[in-house]
């Protein structure tokens, strides 16, 4: 148990590492900072991380503030990676590092607040849930095995940082990419239950998979490359913008409401499609449905404008 009602900061100016082989790691009532590399003059290569593990248990830190790096002024310094993970949940207020890693392996996750400078990974067996914002400078990644809730998701970096979070391993950490890194993406999965997201931006592409629910997106942005909505179920987006494809595509019905692409414009579903109004610069508009295809607004499209309904086509409103 770390700290008790009162509002208490741990820090160290190395690494910290907290591990409970059995049990779980959790705190009393009072707001509770965590801080490795608290003078900021650590390196990656210096492992002066801050690293939470609950082997068999879970991490019940709601109330806690996580943080890699040097802290002034409510300015996370962010120069060193922070990693939680356990067997069980993981909870946490909020993260701050250099990249952060965050591993529920057969339990929930949440949080409220996560920034990293380079990477943001989450990983649950069950729900992920992020109740303000996770914000990184290049990839935000969150996997979920029964549902995923993200208020705004921001992957903000115009230049690849050459790393990421590995999480093949017993322990998470970060190594080299393989290939050619890329620019900063949005990639949100779940393999069962729904996705909810209000706001996603990534520099590149954002992509969103429901594989068996619904996927339901209030606003996307790729300034880059793609906007995907992907479900087994209805996928939705009320409105997209992307600098290459917008692609909505449904195991039941497909929603678009405005959309906004460089290259093309897909709205897919295997029962209803529907489409408000939408603008391509280079190429084709297509809406298909195997029941009914609805376009409601306004369409324009550099090439080619197709609607395909199997029972019915509806035009205007």
């Amino acid at each position: 148990v770390l700290g008790d009602s009162t509002a208490r900061t741990q820090k160290a100016g190395g690494k910290v590492s907290v591990t409970a082989t059995t049990g779980d790691v959790a705190q009393g009532g009072g707001l509770l900072t965590l801080q490795s590399d608290s003078d900021g003059t650590g390196t990656r290569a210096a492992n002066d991380a801050l690293r939470v593990t609950a082997s068999n248990g879970s991490v019940a830190l709601g109330n806690a503030v996580l943080t890699g790096g040097a802290l002034a002024g409510g300015v996370h310094g962010k120069q060193s990676d922070v990693f939680v993970d356990a067997a069980q949940n993981v909870t946490v207020k909020e993260a701050h590092g250099r990249s952060i890693g965050l591993r529920a392996s057969a339990g929930a996750l949440a949080a409220d607040k996560l920034d990293a400078l380079e990477d943001v990974f989450g990983k649950a067996g069950t729900t992920v849930s992020v109740a303000t914002s996770a914000t990184a400078g290049d990839d935000l990644n969150l996997t979920a095995g029964t549902g995923l809730t993200i208020n705004q998701g921001t992957a903000s970096g115009t230049g690849a940082d050459g790393h990421t979070v590995d999480r093949s391993g017993a322990a998470l950490g970060v190594i080299a990419d393989a290939g050619t890194p890329n620019l900063s993406n949005i990639t949100l999965t779940s393999a069962a239950g729904n996705i909810l997201a209000t706001t996603l931006t990534a520099q590149r592409d954002v992509l969103v998979t429901a594989t068996t629910g619904n996927a339901m997106v209030t606003s996307a942005t790729a300034l880059t490359r793609d906007v995907k909505v992907l479900a087994g179920g209805d996928a939705t987006l009320g409105s997209g913008s992307a600098g290459n494809d917008i692609v909505v595509d449904a195991g039941d019905d497909a929603s678009l409401g405005t959309g906004t692409a460089t290259n093309s414009i897909l709205v897919r579903g295997v029962n209803n499609a529907a489409l408000g109004n939408a603008t391509t610069t280079n190429a084709f508009v297509t809406v298909q449905a195997g029941k009914l295809a609805s376009v409601t607004g306004d369409v324009t499209a550099k090439t080619d404008y197709t609607v395909t309904g199997g029972t019915g086509v509806v035009l205007g409103d």
